[in-house]
């Protein structure tokens, strides 16, 4: 049986700035701290970057999560398109200033929150973020989700995919992990990690409907956070 759901917050249940391509939304960021890059420079820096990365010519991950990983990331990419201030100040800069882009739910996250708790589910919320993001998630979740059932990485010192972020949130919740469920975007970061750590369900919003593949046991893909109603019904018979 599962008696709380947790949720990743960005791609998840929102999305900063609105429906638009990575690089558009980089543009939007990067000109919020005073930076003249195009969407195009910045995402043409990204793949170049992305490149170096993985063949070894920069060090580094290609999916940054953690801050420093976030941070190094940022630092390179202003590098490649040719930034001549302090690259490493402006890097904290673009981390702090993604928490405070405008942030707009998906048309389906507060009706499906609100129905979840109608059923007496509860709810958490467990984001890699700066602390700088809890007010934004508090004002568009904070009548759902009570402020300490959510768990920002920048606060805890501690990332997803780790256990010990997800377990923390099943105990903030007070609820067993094996009667949790983690919902995001990510597959490799969300839904398998989730249930490696314990979780009893980890669910995968697959919005892009992206390529049919095969999911390891306890892992379920929805194409909208809707269809999480009747999974968990399922779930529970």
């Amino acid at each position: 049986m599962l008696y709380a759901i947790l949720f990743d917050l960005d791609l998840t249940l929102g999305r900063p700035v609105g429906d638009m391509a990575v690089a558009e939304r980089q543009g939007h960021l990067y000109a919020s701290v005073g930076l003249p890059y195009t969407a195009e420079e910045i995402a043409a820096a990204m793949r170049r970057r992305r490149e170096a990365v993985s063949a070894g010519r920069l060090p580094g991950v290609v999916g940054p999560q953690r801050r420093r990983d976030l941070l190094t990331a940022y630092g390179q990419t202003l590098r490649l398109l040719g930034y001549q201030g302090d690259a490493g100040e402006m890097a904290h800069r673009l981390y702090e200033g993604y928490a405070r882009l405008p942030f707009i739910p998906y048309d389906d996250a507060r009706p499906t929150l609100a129905a979840l708790a109608a059923r007496g589910f509860r709810l958490g919320i467990v984001s890699n973020h700066t602390p700088v993001a809890r007010s934004t998630i508090e004002a568009a979740f904070g009548d759902l989700v009570p402020a300490r059932q959510i768990l920002i990485s920048g606060e805890e010192g501690v990332h997803k995919p780790r256990p010990t972020l997800f377990r923390r949130g099943a105990a903030r919740l007070r609820t067993p992990p094996a009667q949790c469920a983690f919902v995001g975007d990510n597959l490799e970061v969300d839904a398998k990690p989730a249930v490696a750590a314990g979780f009893g369900l980890g669910v995968w919003v697959d919005r892009e409907g992206g390529a049919d593949q095969p999911l390891p046991p306890g892992v379920r893909r929805v194409t909208r956070l809707a269809d999480l109603l009747e999974m968990v019904n399922i779930c529970n018979t």
